[in-house]
């Protein structure tokens, strides 16, 4: 409760902005999943307006809002009376009165929210970290690399070169309970491709999270796993069927290591070890993808968007090393 107070006071004192890609002005409005060990909420705003329910069983947000008539708190300045929708049905209708149904429809929300939804139902009690991640590996269409469910906004990992383009750019899991949290993340795009990585909150810092130079290791391991992510997209990284068989095994590995790491100490190398493994493998397949030429040829569409990509990425990386500069110069 006291977390939900927080974001909406704050979101209408100053509402909500910022654009949610690398260029341009696409914005839409956000929800959120406000959990502890023993509650947990849904929180979706529009603009500065915002409603609130309490989650019974399961819950799941997409790129759609789902509040409807059924909601336990709002926005102050919420007026019932002038929805349009309130004057067409008689009922207040959260989405139908904010959701812009363009933004749904080219995001894929409702098709995500159907898939996510129906999952968490049925493993209801059950669910397992595989079972999580797999739902965030989720394609509707399992084809083969490396042209596998490209272009599909409806899948709950988005890969990007299609109308519009959009990509999953990280992936989080986080188990909460009562006396301890446990996350894991993929530190990278695309969970299909990636390792899950497990940390907790402990005193002592991850060097690759929270250490000294944990920014420059974080910013230089997600362009490692973009650039592995891409040209595994484009066919030239070797064996991806054994690299994916491979992470399915660390990852079960890295899960009964989990239940015996006890102290603090041992926690910290469990998360170290994941991280620096993935690295080294994904810096291995990458040395022998890069002499590699596309094995695609790209519709005109996608060859544009690919060329726009890598000038984007260009750009970026230039920046980021310039700032990493600028602060050895300042130390």
């Amino acid at each position: 409760e006291e977390s939900v107070e927080i974001i909406t006071r704050l979101l209408e004192k100053h509402g909500q902005g910022g654009p949610c890609k690398f260029s341009g002005k696409f914005q839409y409005h956000n929800g959120f999943l406000v959990a502890d060990g023993q509650k947990a909420f849904i929180l979706e705003t529009a603009g500065k307006h915002w409603a609130v329910y309490a989650v019974r069983e399961t819950g799941a947000l997409s790129n759609t809002l789902t509040i409807r008539h059924t909601f336990e708190q709002s926005s102050r300045n919420l007026n019932h009376s002038s929805s349009r929708h309130t004057r067409h049905t008689g009922s207040y209708d959260f989405k139908k009165t904010f959701e812009l149904p363009i933004h749904t429809r080219l995001g894929g929300g409702e098709k995500r929210l159907r898939i996510t939804q129906s999952f968490l139902r049925s493993h209801a009690g059950s669910l397992t970290y595989s079972d999580i991640f797999s739902l965030l590996r989720h394609h509707r269409l399992q084809c083969p690399f490396p042209r596998f469910a490209m272009k599909r906004n409806a899948d709950v990992c988005m890969h990007p070169g299609g109308i519009p383009s959009f990509q999953t750019t990280g992936s989080l899991v986080v188990e909460v309970r009562r006396e301890e949290i446990t996350a894991f993340a993929s530190c990278g795009p695309l969970p299909c491709l990636s390792l899950y990585k497990p940390f907790w909150f402990t005193h002592n810092p991850l060097s690759w999270l929270e250490g000294k130079k944990s920014q420059e290791l974080l910013k230089e391991f997600w362009f490692l796993r973009e650039e592995f992510a891409r040209y595994a997209l484009q066919g030239r990284v070797q064996d991806m069927q054994a690299y994916l068989a491979w992470r399915d095994s660390f990852e079960v590995s890295l899960g009964k290591r989990m239940q015996q790491a006890e102290t603090e100490a041992q926690k910290i190398d469990l998360s170290e070890e994941a991280f620096l493994t993935e690295k080294k493998v994904v810096s291995s397949k990458l040395a022998r993808a890069r002499p590699v030429k596309p094995r695609m040829f790209w519709a005109p569409r996608e060859a544009w968007y690919w060329k726009k990509h890598e000038r984007s990425l260009q750009k970026i990386s230039l920046a980021l090393t310039k700032t990493s500069q600028e602060r050895s110069d300042l130390q």
